[in-house]
């Protein structure tokens, strides 16, 4: 970096020991300055970036730390002077403004170099802007999280093996903190519940497993009146598994005990807090050891199965866990600051509950809630007043959960029973119910109109009655099936009043009711299904012996032709003919392979490729009296299947190939190896026939060769629509068939 004119530098040897400090390559902002003067002498990079000027000349012409102000330097002056007189460096912390960046704050240290007569101070100055933010957020979101757990409705306990109180959190309005810690729990109840607590707390200790329970609490006012709590013993797991103490969450249902109104709306509350207490003892399960107390309370929060929303004073949403976006279909980072009356579909209601709310701090209530997109839905929430340490209001938290589901169902009971027995009674399917011994219990007017019997027939008799005897033991493994599945389905041959059999398709299903289990089924005449499909099967099997019949008869008919041919050839002396007539029996022969190949197939409808090759080359290896040679055959085909009309062409085209690789190609050599592949290539399909020999005559051209088995290769091309090209050279031939079709085919 470049000297300012205007920067006033200290004496050579001082420069030197810049140098040696790394002065402008450390990542620190740097700044050595006169500690009388206070004026800047020089400064780095970083200092220059941190301080938000453009070069060095703006910097050197400041006294002082830069842009914190002259009161604020002339403290810095006096202070550090003192403390680096004494020990040599002085450490502080700054904060001052950058126009568009906010606040800054800078750790700044400053040490003295260079002899007395020519001291000056250097000063390293970090940007630790980020970790006090880092730092003030945390904050502030545990102090939030801890004042929504203190104002929830439950008390934390932590209590070890002798039943002592250790601590207490949100303690109950009846008792003071100091009057708890120190005391066991059982002083406080019922004489009747005193066993009952020591008994709970050492079977906790004892199994290592959560414990709920109710317990009775003598009003510490003496008038003998009790306060019930339902509590839950919770484990508390520290460093190699040892239990050192539990907490116990309580929660007051003094109310609920009093009224049966208030008995049934603290049932679902208590649901609700049971459920969030199985979610606290999960998570301290999984996570034994948390990390600091902010994570303790939001992952408790976010981990419960119901929606959980914090307020303001002004009622506009600060929390809103993961259950509540899930519910209200809103995300954390778009609900906040919002009022709650987005939630709710009727504005009235949300007077009348934070007027119940300022009036008794708590409150449950069934609304009509409101998704984001619009939809009603019914909620039940239990609301709570969010108080300081000095009592003051700061907002309120609300437990909501979407009881839909809850609501369907009472509408569902509701119901009336005449329009579910028309339903029934109307089907034109029998239903019918059986307890699991198989005795009916009740079955629809359908069954008299499909087998005869009345409902006054049925019902108290056993169904195996009415099923043939024959097949009564499938009944028997159907109620076995029932028990452990729940559920069964399948066909019954049924007996009706005439004594015919009928068969039936069945679905059941496992209930329960006040008396028992019992079985729900519904039954279906296929009977007809059944003959017809009886029918179509025998038809099946018929033309199935009769077209395996044609084949079979087709290849004796060409190994007929083949064995006149092979009598014929016994009267032939001209080589030449000869010669035509055993290539004729061949081409006969691998047509008659792919008929033999079908007669012996499961599926008639296409044939293995691979098989017939191996079939055909071994005819071709023994006819032209290579068996034992030194040439070899290589088949790289996998399992390819083929229909009758693309593998008769195909094997003509494999049997020409072949055939002329073992005449012409290896001639004057010692031995060789010709490759049959075929490749499926999306919808196309690719045969390749190659050989190592002696190659192609020099000039051949396959489209006006007079070489009747390429004739026949080029004509079978043109069978299939495919395109056939051929390569030749002194290191053998090549010829490459594609075409378009359609193949099964499965990887060897």
């Amino acid at each position: 970096m470049k000297t300012s004119k205007k920067s006033k530098l200290p004496p050579s040897g001082q420069k030197d020991l810049w140098l040696n400090l790394a002065f402008e390559d450390c990542e620190d902002a740097l700044l050595l300055m006169d500690p009388k003067t206070l004026a800047v002498w020089h400064a780095n990079g970083a200092a220059i970036r941190l301080f938000g000027y453009k070069d060095l000349t703006k910097l050197t012409r400041s006294k002082g730390i830069p842009r914190i102000g002259k009161s604020a330097n002339e403290e810095f002056a006096k202070s550090a002077t003192q403390e680096v007189n004494k020990k040599k460096f002085f450490k502080t912390t700054y904060g001052f403004k950058l126009p568009g960046k906010g606040k800054t704050w800078i750790m700044t240290v400053v040490n003295a170099i260079g002899k007395p007569k020519n001291r000056q101070w250097l000063i390293r100055m970090s940007n630790i802007t980020k970790h006090i933010h880092e730092a003030e957020s945390r904050k502030k979101e545990e102090d939030r999280w801890t004042l929504i757990l203190k104002n929830l409705n439950e008390t934390f306990l932590i209590i070890d093996k002798d039943c002592v109180i250790k601590d207490i959190h949100n303690p109950s309005p009846h008792f003071r903190r100091e009057e708890v810690i120190g005391k066991k729990t059982y002083s406080f109840t019922d004489p009747a519940y005193v066993e009952p607590t020591k008994k709970h707390t050492a079977e906790i200790f004892r199994t290592g497993k959560s414990v709920s329970f109710e317990t009775a609490v003598k009003k510490p006012d003496g008038s003998g009146k009790l306060l019930w709590y339902q509590s839950i013993l919770i484990p508390n797991l520290i460093s190699k598994g040892k239990m050192k103490n539990v907490i116990s969450i309580s929660r007051k249902i003094t109310e609920q005990k009093e009224a049966e109104e208030a008995r049934i709306r603290a049932e679902k509350m208590e649901e609700i807090n049971l459920e969030l207490q199985r979610e606290i003892e999960e998570r301290i399960r999984v996570e034994q050891e948390l990390a600091d107390s902010r994570n303790y309370i939001e992952n408790m929060v976010n981990s419960s199965a119901d929606a959980i929303v914090a307020l303001d004073e002004n009622r506009n949403i600060t929390k809103f866990n993961r259950r509540a976006e899930e519910v209200f279909g809103y995300s954390e980072k778009e609900i906040l600051g919002k009022h709650i009356s987005l939630l709710s579909a009727k504005k009235p209601t949300v007077n009348h509950v934070g007027t119940e709310l300022r009036k008794n701090k708590f409150a449950q209530f069934e609304i009509v809630g409101k998704r984001k997109n619009g939809e009603e839905f019914p909620l039940f929430i239990s609301t709570s007043m969010l108080l300081d340490a000095k009592g003051n209001r700061l907002g309120s938290v609300t437990v909501a959960r979407d009881v839909t589901e809850e609501k369907r169902k009472e509408k569902e009971l509701r119901a009336s029973e005449k329009k579910y027995r028309d339903l029934v009674e109307n089907s034109q399917i029998i239903i019918l119910t059986h307890d699991m011994k198989g005795v009916i219990r009740s079955v629809n007017a359908v069954a008299a109109t499909w087998i005869g019997y009345g409902s006054e027939e049925l019902i108290g008799k056993k169904a195996a009655t009415f099923i043939a005897s024959v097949y009564r033991k499938e009944f028997n493994d159907y109620l076995k099936i029932l028990r452990k599945e729940k559920f069964a389905r399948g066909v019954v041959r049924v007996v009706n009043q005439k004594n015919q059999e009928i068969f039936w398709s069945y679905k059941s299903s496992l209930r329960r009711n006040e008396k028992g289990y019992f079985a729900t089924v519904y039954l279906e005449d296929i009977t007809e299904q059944v003959h017809a499909e009886k029918q179509i099967k025998e038809s099946l099997r018929e033309k199935e012996v009769l077209l395996r019949e044609v084949h079979h008869r087709v290849k004796n008919n060409l190994q007929v032709i083949s064995s006149i041919l092979n009598l014929q050839s016994s009267y032939v002396e001209d080589p030449k003919t000869l010669n035509i007539l055993r290539e004729s029996q061949n081409r006969i022969k691998s047509m008659a392979y792919i008929h033999e190949s079908l007669y012996q197939a499961k599926n008639l409808s296409h044939i293995n490729f691979a098989e017939y090759i191996q079939s055909l080359s071994d005819n071709l290896f023994r006819s032209y009296g290579v068996v034992g040679s030194s040439i070899e055959i290589g088949q790289q085909i996998g399992d390819v299947f083929l229909n009758l009309d693309t593998a008769i062409p195909c094997g003509l085209i494999v049997h020409e190939l072949l055939s002329n690789s073992l005449k012409y190609a290896f001639q004057g050599k010692a031995g060789g190896k010709i490759d049959i592949k075929m490749q499926i290539q999306g919808d196309e399909a690719v045969l390749t026939v190659e050989d190592n020999g002696k190659g192609l005559p020099k000039g051949l051209e396959i489209e006006k060769t007079r070489s009747l088995g390429l004739q026949l290769v080029v004509a079978l091309v043109e069978q299939l629509g495919g395109k056939l090209t051929w390569s030749s050279s002194p290191k053998g031939s090549r010829f490459k068939i594609v075409f378009q079709h359609q193949m099964k085919q499965t990887d060897s």
